[in-house]
Protein backbone atom coordinates (compact mmCIF):
# COMPACT_ATOMS: atom_id res chain seq x y z
CA UNK A 1 0.00 0.00 0.00
CA UNK A 2 1.31 3.48 -0.87
CA UNK A 3 1.87 6.17 1.75
CA UNK A 4 -1.31 8.24 2.16
CA UNK A 5 0.74 11.42 2.63
CA UNK A 6 3.26 11.44 -0.23
CA UNK A 7 1.69 8.74 -2.41
CA UNK A 8 5.14 7.70 -3.60
CA UNK A 9 6.78 5.44 -1.04
CA UNK A 10 5.56 2.16 0.39
CA UNK A 11 3.48 2.65 3.55
CA UNK A 12 5.07 0.52 6.28
CA UNK A 13 3.59 2.28 9.33
CA UNK A 14 0.12 3.31 10.47
CA UNK A 15 -0.93 6.47 12.28
CA UNK A 16 -1.52 5.63 15.95
CA UNK A 17 -3.66 8.69 16.81
CA UNK A 18 -6.77 7.62 18.76
CA UNK A 19 -9.87 8.87 16.95
CA UNK A 20 -12.51 6.96 18.92
CA UNK A 21 -12.97 4.64 21.88
CA UNK A 22 -15.33 1.71 22.08
CA UNK A 23 -16.23 0.80 25.65
CA UNK A 24 -17.42 -2.70 26.38
CA UNK A 25 -18.14 -4.49 29.65
CA UNK A 26 -14.62 -5.87 29.93
CA UNK A 27 -12.36 -3.40 28.14
CA UNK A 28 -11.85 -0.11 26.35
CA UNK A 29 -10.79 -0.44 22.73
CA UNK A 30 -9.06 2.43 20.95
CA UNK A 31 -9.80 3.00 17.28
CA UNK A 32 -6.85 4.69 15.60
CA UNK A 33 -6.46 6.79 12.44
CA UNK A 34 -4.49 4.04 10.67
CA UNK A 35 -3.41 6.16 7.69
CA UNK A 36 -0.73 4.29 5.79
CA UNK A 37 2.63 6.08 6.23
CA UNK A 38 6.13 5.66 4.84
CA UNK A 39 9.17 6.15 7.07
CA UNK A 40 9.78 9.65 5.66
CA UNK A 41 6.23 10.93 6.24
CA UNK A 42 5.56 9.39 9.67
CA UNK A 43 6.38 11.45 12.73
CA UNK A 44 7.69 9.56 15.73
CA UNK A 45 6.84 11.42 18.93
CA UNK A 46 8.13 8.94 21.49
CA UNK A 47 7.36 5.46 22.65
CA UNK A 48 6.33 3.05 19.93
CA UNK A 49 3.94 5.52 18.28
CA UNK A 50 3.94 7.06 14.82
CA UNK A 51 1.61 9.78 13.57
CA UNK A 52 0.55 11.33 10.29
CA UNK A 53 1.52 15.01 9.94
CA UNK A 54 -2.05 16.19 10.65
CA UNK A 55 -2.33 14.33 13.95
CA UNK A 56 1.27 15.06 14.97
CA UNK A 57 0.42 18.76 14.65
CA UNK A 58 -2.66 18.29 16.87
CA UNK A 59 -0.58 16.51 19.51
CA UNK A 60 2.11 19.20 19.47
CA UNK A 61 -0.55 21.90 19.84
CA UNK A 62 -2.16 20.06 22.77
CA UNK A 63 1.23 19.68 24.44
CA UNK A 64 1.96 23.39 23.97
CA UNK A 65 -1.42 24.35 25.46
CA UNK A 66 -0.78 22.14 28.51
CA UNK A 67 2.65 23.73 28.99
CA UNK A 68 1.10 27.20 28.90
CA UNK A 69 -1.46 26.18 31.55
CA UNK A 70 1.24 24.74 33.82
CA UNK A 71 3.38 27.89 33.47
CA UNK A 72 0.43 30.09 34.43
CA UNK A 73 -0.08 28.28 37.73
Amino acid sequence: MKCSVCGVNQGTKLCDYVVDQVISVRQVLNRTCDKSLCVSCSLHLGGNYDFCPEHAQKIKKQMFEREKQVCRQ
